[in-house]
């Protein structure tokens, strides 16, 4: 395209018929040239395309697996024996009623949250929040849908 646009612009500039002769001539050879370089990179992927096709059924492999791998060595894991102590433990049952007469469902799930939200501090403010609000959430949407008499 940039060889026409100079072509162009030697016609406009009455250019001598010679020398845009042979300017035309270039061309038509730089044309011929890409058009024998498009046919030869057409021939040379096509048998490239053959030749992989080839070494693929070659390889006697046509189907990949894959399987996890475990980062573990178990080779190097011992298992040990611990002694359960009373003290390792910590047990925080509650019971928490909620009476039609005298609770609502807000004051339900509200109960649970503070429990929870007591129960959970040792591991932190932001986590305790947070499974505050969840329980409170999951206790709300449970007592609202469905007829429950305790927690």
């Amino acid at each position: 395209h940039k060889i026409q646009m100079i072509l162009s612009q030697m016609i406009t500039m009455h250019v001598e018929k010679e020398d845009l002769d042979k300017i035309q001539s270039t061309m038509q050879e730089l044309r011929n040239e890409m058009v024998q370089a498009a046919i030869q990179l057409g021939k040379t992927t096509i048998k490239t395309e053959e030749d992989i096709t080839a070494l693929k059924l070659a390889g006697g492999q046509t189907k990949i697996s894959k399987t996890i791998e475990s980062p573990i060595d178990y080779g190097k894991v011992s298992v040990e024996n611990f002694p359960l102590s009373f003290d390792s433990i910590k047990f925080d049952v509650q019971y928490v009623s909620n009476e039609k007469s005298v609770d609502s469902t807000s004051s339900h799930a509200n109960s649970l949250s503070s429990s929870v939200g007591a129960s959970f501090g040792i591991y932190g403010t932001k986590f305790s929040s947070s499974m505050s609000v969840a329980v409170n959430s999951t206790a709300f949407t449970s007592t609202s849908n469905h007829n429950i008499e305790g927690t």
